[in-house]
């Protein structure tokens, strides 16, 4: 599977979370398209979920894979200032955001998105990792064949794992915390 993702939308924390996930900047391929779109590719055929860059010459280069191994990810239109506050305190630079919030509105607009592309819209304040929830959860069972998708599978391997580690230390947590004695 491959995902090209706009800046900000938390690439990088999954690919710190998930050990079947992999960030692969665009910076170091000096804009090589096709040599970073071989990369990815390669490394989805290894059954990594290869999060990309949401440049245009990416996306373009990613309609040769099958439909079912592609999607493109747009955060929410509404949360410019969301995005600008994740910019600054990810530390980049004023150009950088300058940039960003300049372009926002064309960037992330619907008629920025390319012929035959899989497109889905994050809603206001999801992060990567809560709209790939979401999508394993509601919006792709019957889109890929036998109910199946690399999103369900990453879903069913990984984060349904940690989710219930999660919950299972929450349950102990509580279970051991002292009682609050009664007034009265």
């Amino acid at each position: 599977m491959v995902i090209c993702g706009y800046a900000g939308i938390g690439k990088s924390y999954l690919a710190h979370h998930f050990p079947n996930v992999i960030d692969l900047e665009s910076t170091p391929f000096e804009k090589d398209w096709d040599r970073y779109f071989k990369c990815a590719r390669h490394y989805s055929s290894q059954g990594f979920i290869v999060l990309l860059s949401c440049h245009k010459e990416i996306r373009e280069k990613i309609l040769e894979l099958p439909y079912q191994e592609r999607l493109t990810i747009f955060p929410c239109i509404e949360d410019k200032e969301l995005y600008r506050k994740r910019y600054e305190e990810r530390g980049n630079t004023d150009e950088f955001i300058k940039i960003q919030m300049e372009n926002w509105d064309e960037w992330t607009s619907e008629k920025n998105g390319l012929d035959g592309e899989h497109i889905v819209y994050m809603e206001s304040g999801e992060t990567l990792y809560d709209t790939l929830t979401r999508l394993s959860e509601y919006g792709l069972k019957g889109f890929w064949p036998n109910n199946g998708s690399p999103i369900n599978y990453w879903y069913q391997k990984y984060l349904k794992e940690r989710l219930e580690k999660e919950v299972s230390v929450r349950r102990l947590n509580a279970l051991t915390k002292p009682k609050a004695e009664s007034l009265g």
